[in-house]
Formats: C-alpha cells, sequence, structure tokens
C-alpha cells in the first residue's frame, strides 16, 4: 500500500488505569480528506489529512533508519508500507518497499 509518511514517532509512558509502562510505535501518513454526513456529526472539506498507523516493535528500529534521513531532506517519503491487520480491523506496518530498499518484519533484507 503506498502512503505518504511525514513523521515517525515512538509513544511511550505509564498506563493511567494500571499505572504499567507502555511504548508504542507510529507513522504518520497523509491521506485523502473523507467527508462525513451523519445526524449529529459533519466533516466537510477538501484536501489531505493525516493519520497514524502503529508499526510492529521487531520492524520499527529498520523503519526509523532509513526514514530518519530521507524525512529531514524532503518532508514526506512515498513507500510501498506492507501491513497485516490486527485487533479491531486495525493496521499494522510490518515492512516497506522504497526503490530498491525493502525491509521485513524480521529485519533482515529480502
Amino acid at each position: 500500500m503506498k502512503m505518504k509518511v511525514m513523521a515517525v514517532m515512538t509513544r511511550s509512558g505509564l498506563a493511567k488505569a494500571s499505572g504499567k509502562p507502555y511504548e508504542m510505535h507510529q507513522v504518520k501518513i497523509l491521506v485523502p480528506l473523507i467527508e462525513v454526513e451523519r445526524e449529529t456529526f459533519q466533516l466537510r472539506g477538501f484536501g489531505n489529512d493525516t493519520a497514524e498507523v502503529s508499526v510492529s516493535k521487531e520492524f520499527f528500529p529498520r523503519l526509523e533508519d532509513y526514514l530518519k534521513k530521507e524525512l529531514k531532506e524532503s518532508g514526506y517519503v512515498e513507500v510501498d508500507l506492507k501491513t497485516s491487520m490486527v485487533g479491531r480491523g486495525e493496521l499494522l506496518i510490518i515492512g516497506f518497499e522504497s526503490g530498491s530498499v525493502q525491509f521485513a518484519k524480521t529485519g533482515t533484507n529480502p
């Protein structure tokens, strides 16, 4: 799935309810704005919006290393992200391809 990645981030802290530590790896991608019309809510507009997509813990360091330089130079990077469905239909990034560069979830080059 080709996506324009605009940011790479790790969020960590302590959960309010349990006090247990957490760490989440995500990328922020550019997506088309989708208008919504409901009885109690409307969203109108055009252009692009951003969405956050989770990245597998094993794969994140490779993606972060690759995108760090690319994002600093251009502001966004268009890559073909390999995804898997998890939980309640959420996407999890498990690999990517950009030109001749490929990485899989295991962190090894195919």
